[in-house]
């Protein structure tokens, strides 16, 4: 009869080689897929005991060393997908150890890209730069130029969450050429979706549509169904930032129904969260009658208690909260922000901390609490600075301006708005730009510069123009119709305000109807000019 320290690493060892073969089939992708999640849902919990054990033993026995090293690295792909980030960093931190202990230098960098890549996950950009740059000299060292092509992505997205936008260009670039030479298919997918990423982050969501729609393609072609959904998210939520709510929707709608085929709680979660967003702008029913969105929400935050996500539940009830406060429901909204915030510093994660406390702030504003809203909003701005985050830096600036400027105080605003346009100039942030200039020009408007006024909105248009912001266009087009309207230019008044109407029908807003009305209002204005004009010169023409 077997000794049980052998009947445990016989145990063990079993359950490795049935994780490898789950995740061979994982890897095949297409219907292989299905008979994967099968086989790893069914065993998880065995599989669960048997990395435990060897992760437990390893100090004690050279072979259950080794095969602590080596059970993640064998089903690496269907463990990231199954597993919350979380969880994988107690995995990831044994192998670690034991691969270092062997002196396994393949195994120790691919296991700091992974817990980079977890970090990430877990917004602790960091951390994730940390293990990042570990990693890096170790792949060149052993020439490893794959592993080289995702530790450079991992270390751009970690450079772009701490706002230095410019380095991250570089550093995913590189990961790009490098699976370029390499004609890796599946590679170019991933990093076409990084570049995608990027993009996004500074605002240019049409050049993030560049990246995204290849990349689905991609995936779509090697029947990569659970990288194509999350591709498909990206493309949806790229969809949102410049208007096109219908074709966001069909994103999400295709990704919830892979994410339930698949049993991906987290796919769909995200694709509920991304409809929620796409139904509160979609603008064809008026907000206050419209709850699809907060329905969509309302599940994507049960499904992100299933999961245990913590940061996915902050992230789904800042969502719900914003959705409360665009209709005017402030008291639910104040509720809904603060248990974002408190899940979050639940869990630590003080960038999405930082994120709710500006949430809180944009509440309290509104609600006329502006003392209360300056001190969270302070807290916010505080937080991003320790954590080098400039975009988030950035974004707290807006605030405390659109705080002052509520309060009538409006010096201290422009000197905040001065400092966001400052810090998105030099991130290369263009929405931060237009943004810090449109309200600049709204506090000049206010003042009665409608010159200067109008030179800002300008600056702001090619901004948006430039990365084709639709919704943010028709805004800007808008405001300047009123202030020229308001200079006597109505000629100009009249083309911005057709401008505005165009856009806003385009993309279903549901400000075209009042934008329409200020039209027609012009285009009267226009008409009695004309014939006054008319009547002038007749008189003129008669006195000579």
């Amino acid at each position: 009869m077997p000794h049980l320290f052998e009947a445990q690493f016989r145990h063990a060892c079993y359950y490795k080689l049935v994780l490898q073969t789950a995740n061979d089939m994982f890897q095949r992708g297409g219907k292989s897929i299905f008979t994967s999640l099968q086989l790893f849902d069914y065993e998880f919990l065995n599989i669960k005991a048997a990395f435990e054990w060897c992760a437990a033993q390893a100090k004690n026995d050279r072979r259950a060393l080794q095969l602590c090293s080596d059970f993640f690295f064998n089903g690496a792909q269907l463990l990231h997908f199954r597993l919350p980030a979380y969880e994988l960093r107690g995995w990831l931190e044994g192998s670690l150890d034991a691969s270092r202990s062997l002196g396994s230098r393949l195994l120790e960098a691919s296991y700091l890209s992974n817990l980079a890549a977890s970090y990430l996950q877990l917004t602790n950009p960091e951390r994730a730069r940390n293990y990042s740059e570990q990693a890096l000299p170790i792949v060149r060292e052993i020439g490893d130029r794959r592993g080289e092509s995702i530790v450079l992505t991992n270390l751009g997205i970690s450079y772009s969450l701490l706002g230095n936008y410019e380095r991250a260009r570089e550093l995913v670039q590189q990961s790009f050429m490098i699976i370029q030479t390499l004609g890796v298919f599946e590679g170019q997918a991933i990093a076409l979706t990084n570049l995608g990423h990027l993009a996004a982050q500074i605002g240019d969501a049409h050049n993030a549509i560049t990246f995204f729609e290849p990349a689905v393609r991609l995936m779509r072609a090697s029947g990569d169904l659970p990288s194509e959904s999350m591709a498909n998210v990206d493309l949806g939520d790229a969809y949102i930032q410049i208007g096109e709510f219908r074709r966001a929707i069909q994103c999400y709608e295709r990704t919830l129904d892979v994410g339930r085929a698949l049993g991906d709680l987290r796919v769909q979660c995200l694709s509920l969260g991304g409809l929620g967003g796409a139904y509160n702008n979609l603008g064809d029913v008026p907000r206050q009658r419209d709850r699809r969105a907060i329905k969509c929400y309302e599940q994507a935050l049960d499904l992100a208690r299933q999961l245990g996500d913590a940061l996915l539940e902050a992230k789904t009830l800042g969502n719900l909260g914003t959705c409360y406060r665009q209709r005017g429901e402030y008291e639910r909204a104040l509720e809904l922000t603060n248990e974002e915030l408190k899940t979050a510093r639940s869990f630590g994660a003080r960038k999405p901390e930082a994120h709710a406390l500006r949430s809180l702030s944009d509440v309290l504003r509104l609600m006329g609490q502006y003392e209360a809203a300056l001190e969270v909003c302070e807290l916010s701005l505080n937080i991003s600075q320790e954590l080098c985050d400039r975009r988030g830096e950035a974004d707290a600036l807006s605030n405390l301006g659109r705080i002052h400027l509520a309060m009538q105080r409006f010096d201290v605003a422009i000197v905040s708005y001065e400092r966001q346009l400052s810090i998105a100039t030099q991130l290369g942030y263009p929405n931060g730009k237009a943004d810090a200039l449109g309200q600049l020009a709204e506090i000049y408007a206010e003042q009665k510069r409608p010159r200067n006024a109008l030179q800002l909105y300008r600056q702001c248009l090619d901004i948006v123009r430039a990365i084709r912001n639709r919704p943010a266009e028709a805004t800007c087009l808008w405001s300047m119709s009123s202030l020229l309207e308001d200079l006597g230019e109505l000629s100009e008044a009249l083309d911005c305000a057709q401008q505005a109407v165009s856009i806003y029908a385009e993309i279903g807003d549901e400000r075209a109807e009042s934008a329409g009305e200020l039209l027609e209002y012009l285009q009267n204005q226009s008409r009695l000019r004309t014939r006054l004009n008319r009547l002038l010169s007749k008189f003129r023409f008669r006195e000579e």
